[in-house]
């Protein structure tokens, strides 16, 4: 299949060059985030989508805006990219430098409706992405990391508990990059509003482990 997009001018993943930095305190302001430490009574669900691993949110009314944005965007999902070494992994990098373990969550604008009719829009998504670090052992994610084995294959998924997406990510959220790209898969639309957060989250070597241990599912991390 052709998917023009891909040979597009905003193509993401990108390195981040910090000496090519531009500090604009004056549009990137803190992002204001609503409902991110609620949870309702709805699960979320954990699916193995056949490119990777994907927690759906399920309708759960969380929201991100200001911060330069422009608009307000509900979170639909959020997934995780991995590598075998704390050397690799993510899909961004800042100066060359790659990390174990990146996540994404996925926003569409509010505006479109939907994450369908949003996606090929030049304003129509926003991800979040945090980079995670070997370090402490992480009780929040293990409450998702136990559940792989259950989705092994390819549309396989599985409900689990909702949990308060402010307890996956870092307490101190203002300093972030910013940039225009795209999705960083087929068909590549130049549509998404991209904030990589400085912060990093700590994950424990054991549980690293275990995500390499299901790389042996049917599924592609990329």
């Amino acid at each position: 299949m052709d998917y023009p997009h891909c040979g597009g001018v905003k193509q993401s993943p990108i390195d981040i060059r910090t000496g090519e930095v531009v500090v604009d305190p004056t549009h990137l302001a803190p992002i204001v985030f609503s409902g991110y430490d609620q949870v309702s009574n709805i699960q979320y669900t954990l699916e193995n989508n056949g490119h990777t691993v994907q927690v759906d949110l399920n309708d759960q009314k969380m929201l991100i805006s200001e911060g330069g944005l422009g608009s307000t965007f509900v979170a639909e999902q959020f997934h995780f990219h991995w590598g075998a070494a704390d050397t690799r992994g993510s899909e961004h990098s800042i100066n060359g430098r790659h990390y174990p373990m990146e996540m994404h969550i996925v926003h569409y604008n509010r505006r479109y409706g939907n994450l369908t009719t949003a996606m090929d829009k030049e304003d129509g998504l926003a991800v979040l992405g945090f980079f995670f670090e070997i370090g402490r052992f992480n009780v929040h994610f293990e409450q998702i990391i136990h559940h792989f084995k259950e989705i092994k294959y390819k549309n396989e998924n599985v409900p689990i508990h909702s949990i308060p997406l402010m307890e996956l990510i870092p307490a101190r959220l203002f300093n972030y990059f910013r940039y225009q790209g795209s999705l960083t898969t087929p068909p590549c639309y130049e549509s998404v509003t991209w904030t990589l957060f400085n912060e990093t989250i700590e994950i424990a070597e054991e549980q690293v482990c275990i995500l390499l241990k299901h790389r042996s599912m049917d599924v592609l991390i990329i």
